[in-house]
């Protein structure tokens, strides 16, 4: 929503479609980046499955957890990541293109109807890959490992099909 507002301000000043031509260049880059860690990652996993209770003695459940040493807890990578992609590429004209065209405050109330969209639809995704993990520990690890394969290979596709030199 900050970003579109931002977008909303800056298309006064700044050249969109070359900005945009290049980030969508460098997330070719950043996609082989993200599958060749994922892989490795996947290979280095050692997840299992066992029964747990809670501290306060309610429940017992089956829990699955990865034993990586050295994890530093999470990052804002992801984040970042999704909206260097998000300033990429003509796929922005299509959510945002309409709010360019109309008044402020028609268009801010356009560009949250567009991001509430988007969570819930990401979210569903989201889930839906959670449920398919949670079936089997080794699914866990496969799906990423494919996941990172086919990251690997869309970034290599999308460099070639940027290279604008």
């Amino acid at each position: 929503m900050l970003l579109g507002l931002v977008g909303l301000w800056l298309r006064e000043f700044v050249d969109i479609d070359s900005v945009a031509g290049w980030a969508e260049f460098i997330v070719g880059f950043l996609l082989v980046g993200i599958g060749v860690r994922a892989m490795w990652v996947a290979r280095r996993m050692k997840i299992h499955e066992h029964e747990h209770k809670h501290e306060n003695g309610v429940g017992t459940h089956s829990h699955v957890h990865d034993h990586r040493s050295g994890r530093l807890g999470h990052s804002h990578v992801v984040l970042g990541l999704g909206v260097f992609h998000g300033v990429a590429g003509g796929g922005y004209l299509f959510g945002v293109l309409p709010a360019l065209a109309l008044p402020t405050y028609q268009a801010i109330i356009y560009l949250m109807a567009y991001v509430a969209g988007s969570v819930v639809a990401m979210s569903a995704f989201a889930s839906g890959v959670g449920k398919l993990a949670r079936k089997s520990v080794r699914w866990i690890r496969e799906l990423m490992f494919l996941s990172g394969a086919l990251a690997t290979a869309i970034g290599g596709v999308w460099i070639v099909t940027t290279w604008r030199f």
